[in-house]
């Protein structure tokens, strides 16, 4: 399906989920819904339909096809940033929760006020949504049941979700006047677009009374470890909660080790080793003399690394262009010799992009490697064999025709190892990947 049609299709959705979740009609609501699967499965791109076209796709009828060329034309529809802008921003949130809907969502809403994750949660553990017309006990269970099960199951849960949840428990942590400091980190301080594990950061010299605090929350459904340094808790909507606390002499040197990702943290660890130095959750030290030399802040611990490119100017004795600045950045060794047209360097890359002419030779390499995925995030674009003659439906159709064995290679492999997959019609990378 192309990206024009993704578009169109998430705004439908859009639509009927927030007319659902604000008490709109309901015929209203499935008539979205319909248009929205309609224009999902449409076969062809409808970027360039007026509305009489549209019109003639099932279900989509003349006042959704209004909506769409407006779309289209402008990159939005009046009448959705109303609603948008009528519908509590934390209500939204809800839609993200597995197992609720959006028609539930705007009950709860509606008899309880809920209008934020927390409140939801809240709720849960209270067990006040039982009592709601037509869902009682049984209803209220599997709702949390659902949302254990989804996490259980490997799913990992959307960051709003993750988002609420996390300031729900750190709004009772830095109530405590033994709380220093206090932060999210982890996947979650990194803004991925879903988290596995919540992972929480407190500073404090009295370990034990932060500790105490988040075991006897309402929302603790299960305590998995609990200890001075570390505590782990299941919530009662099936969420795994780690915190950590470390003395706040250290908390920069922790804020950064726990944020991650794996990758970043190797790579600043070896980038200390090759500078004689020792950097962990406890700060950076002096590996001869086990001297600590920062910790207190991420900006003091990043600003004591080896700086490459000054190392760089020096050893070539002169400026550097852009990209021998980026090359630099990256050598494996500061040690390796460095020079143009004559030497040969490795390098460690934050990501690979391959093109799918490229990408199979690659592939092929890689899979003799015996690793189980990538070590960097790696992505397969497919643009380079389509060949532009006609336009862009006809030679894209002509392309997956001629290359059908290619792109079921590229996207078998890819899928295995780990490697982000970019379908043929998704878009050209001529470009810089840093």
């Amino acid at each position: 399906m192309d990206r024009t049609n993704d578009a169109v299709a998430d705004m439908l959705r859009e639509f009927a989920e927030l007319l659902a979740i604000s008490g709109g009609p309901p015929f209203k609501v499935r008539a979205y819904e319909k248009a929205m699967r309609a224009v999902q499965g449409y076969p062809t791109d409808i970027g360039g339909m007026n509305e009489k076209a549209l019109d003639t796709i099932p279900n989509v009828g003349s006042h959704i096809a209004h909506k769409i060329v407006e779309f289209l034309d402008t990159g939005s529809v009046t009448e959705l940033v109303d609603l948008r802008s009528r519908v509590p921003a934390g209500l939204r949130t809800l839609l993200t929760v597995p197992g609720l809907g959006p028609r539930r969502a705007h009950q709860v809403y509606e008899e309880l006020g809920i209008t934020s994750l927390e409140q939801l949660l809240d709720a849960l553990s209270e067990h006040r949504l039982r009592d709601l017309r037509g869902w009682g006990e049984r209803s209220e269970d599997n709702l949390a049941q659902s949302i254990r099960e989804a996490h259980a199951a490997g799913d990992r849960i959307q960051i709003g979700l993750a988002l609420g949840l996390a300031e729900q428990v750190l709004d009772r942590l830095r109530a405590l006047p033994q709380t220093l400091r206090a932060c999210y980190a982890g996947s979650l301080r990194r803004m991925r677009d879903t988290i596995g594990d919540i992972d929480l950061l407190v500073a404090s010299h009295d370990p034990e009374t932060i500790m105490a605090a988040l075991v006897g929350l309402p929302l603790v459904h299960r305590v998995l470890v609990h200890g001075p340094a570390k505590t782990s808790i299941v919530t009662t909507t099936g969420v795994q909660v780690d915190l950590r606390v470390v003395q706040p002499e250290v908390w920069g040197a922790a804020q950064m080790y726990f944020t991650g990702s794996k990758s970043h943290n190797i790579k600043i660890r070896q980038m200390a080793v090759r500078a004689g130095l020792k950097l962990s959750e406890y700060g950076l030290f002096d590996v001869e003399t086990d001297k600590l030399i920062v910790a207190e802040t991420e900006q003091e611990v990043y600003a004591r690394l080896p700086q490459r490119v000054a190392l760089g100017r020096e050893r070539l004795g002169r400026g550097l262009t852009l990209a021998e600045k980026v090359l630099i950045n990256h050598l494996r060794s500061a040690s390796e010799d460095i020079e143009r047209g004559r030497t040969y360097n490795d390098f460690d890359p934050d990501r690979v992009a391959m093109q799918d002419a490229t990408a199979q030779m690659a592939l092929l390499q890689f899979m003799t490697a015996g690793l189980p995925q990538v070590a960097v995030p790696s992505t397969v674009h497919c643009d380079h064999l389509i060949l532009a003659k006609e336009g862009a439906q006809t030679d894209l159709s002509f392309a997956l025709d001629t290359n059908s064995e290619v792109y079921a290679f590229l996207k078998s492999v890819s899928s295995k190892y780990g490697i982000g997959f970019w379908k043929p019609g998704s878009g050209i990378i001529h470009q810089v990947v840093l």
